[in-house]
């Protein structure tokens, strides 16, 4: 792997990514429940309603849909891997499963949100540059 010449790295880039892969790291150390709940409140957080995740089961299921025969629809126009623990609706309304591993790669998207809401980081477990400071 090639390297920048250090005349043209900048020192605080290089911080900021090795807090971000330390970010990465804790995240990856969470069971996937814990993964699940960090992603709910970034989508929360950020209005994205529409991208949470719910486990995937019986339960679950009768407390979403009104009918069985809305389930059913659902289920049948979705993407469904009955061996995945967690779904969520695509914009049509239709099952759409998780696996841990789908769950681990959306985990990206949410670091720099994570470093900047130090608190909401902090009620999950996840130490940042930003609440290591606070201390």
């Amino acid at each position: 792997m090639q390297t920048l010449p250090h005349s043209l790295c900048d020192r605080g880039a290089n911080l900021k990514i090795k807090d971000m892969n330390t970010i990465a790291e804790q995240l990856k150390e969470l069971t996937t429940a814990e993964q699940v709940a960090v992603l709910n409140a970034y989508y929360d957080d950020s209005q994205y309603y529409d991208d949470k995740i719910y486990e995937f089961d019986a339960c679950t299921i009768d407390d979403i849909f009104p009918a069985p025969w809305d389930a059913m629809m659902a289920a049948i126009n979705g993407d469904i891997t009955m061996s995945d623990d967690y779904f969520r609706m695509d914009g049509y309304g239709n099952l759409q499963t998780l696996s841990g591993i789908q769950i681990e790669n959306e985990l990206v998207h949410i670091i720099t949100w994570l470093e900047q809401n130090p608190d909401i980081a902090e009620d999950f477990g996840i130490e940042t540059k930003n609440n290591n400071e606070e201390e």
